[in-house]
């Protein structure tokens, strides 16, 4: 009898505590990433309630890598319901990043991104926390049946503005380089970045040497432009290094050569290609008869030198007429 009570008691201890053991099993995490829109993604968090009893869940912390970049913490006062043996989704939008790892992602079409976070929850009078890490890709999605032509990229223009001493010899010089980006198709592109540098060229035997090294550009924003038109960026230089400005003092034609490459993008998901990286390099020829080298005059200088005449001028009227009104008051 006392080892049949004994099994006994002990299937009924079992009985009793395993529900308890059922119920503390952890909740699990699943992660999906979908593009949103262009520059943006859905990270949808599906955590999943394998235990007998309902669960809240009260908080969340979620780090993402590149190209998302985002850290969240979220602390809310009614706490979400996570059913026994059920599933609950929980969605984010987050923003991409700019920068390398985003040039990259367009570039391949794909990413691997680390979430780790933690679930904050409750269960009646006991709170516990579920830490998760998880690795997914993010897949940039593009159809064949939107078709995207690379834009024409061209360096059209050059222009010299001289500075000039009061000794009339030049001091600096500001040259301006327009880059030209044509965008061919029906959707709208972002230039991302736009990088180029420039040369100044001298002639000989019929070819053009190197003479100098100006100085770089690289223009980064998201400026768009919209579908069959032109953007033109303007990008100015000062310099004032003695070789370059013996080079532009003279009078024989200059020839300036400007290479680089643009990062594009389409404005919308699911166009293909999916990214543009033109490179460019054009030869422009400078004549001293040319329209942009006629204004080789300092015109701050010379606004300066014409109001300090005019201040002198005004000083003198004023001392007059106020000489004049002390004479009269004299009377």
């Amino acid at each position: 009898m006392n080892c049949i009570s004994i099994l006994f008691v002990t299937m009924i201890c079992m009985v009793m505590v395993t529900p308890y053991c059922v119920a503390a099993e952890n909740p699990t995490v699943e992660i999906n990433a979908t593009m949103a829109e262009l520059d943006s993604i859905y990270l949808d968090i599906i955590i999943n309630n394998p235990s007998q009893t309902e669960l809240y869940l009260t908080g969340l912390d979620l780090s993402i890598s590149d190209p998302v970049g985002a850290d969240l913490s979220s602390k809310w006062k009614t706490p979400l319901l996570l059913k026994a043996n059920e599933s609950t989704k929980y969605r984010n939008k987050h923003s991409l990043i700019g920068g390398d790892p985003l040039l990259r992602f367009y570039q391949t079409g794909s990413a691997n991104i680390t979430v780790t976070g933690s679930l904050f929850l409750e269960e009646g009078t006991r709170a516990f926390e579920v830490p998760f890490h998880k690795e997914i890709t993010l897949i940039l999605n593009t159809e064949e049946g939107k078709h995207t032509t690379s834009p024409n990229v061209t360096a059209s223009d050059y222009y010299i503005h001289r500075l000039f001493d009061e000794e009339g010899e030049v001091v600096e010089i500001i040259t301006t380089t327009n880059i030209s980006i044509h965008n061919p198709n029906n959707v709208a592109l972002i230039i991302s970045e736009l990088e180029y540098e420039v040369f100044a060229m001298h002639k000989k035997d019929e070819k053009l040497k190197l003479n100098s090294t100006l100085p770089r550009g690289i223009f980064s924003c998201n400026e768009i432009i919209e579908p069959m038109d032109t953007f033109v960026y303007s990008g100015e230089q000062r310099i004032s290094d003695s070789k370059i400005i013996q080079y532009f003092s003279g009078n024989e034609t200059k020839y300036i050569k400007v290479r680089g490459t643009a990062f594009l993008i389409p404005n919308e998901t699911g166009w293909n290609p999916s990214y543009f990286e033109p490179k460019f390099n054009s030869i422009i020829v400078i004549n001293e008869t040319a329209k942009n080298d006629t204004n080789q005059i300092d015109d701050a200088s010379t606004q300066e030198r014409d109001l300090s005449g005019f201040q002198a001028i005004f000083t003198i009227t004023c001392l007059l007429i106020v000489c004049c009104i002390h004479i009269l008051n004299k009377k």
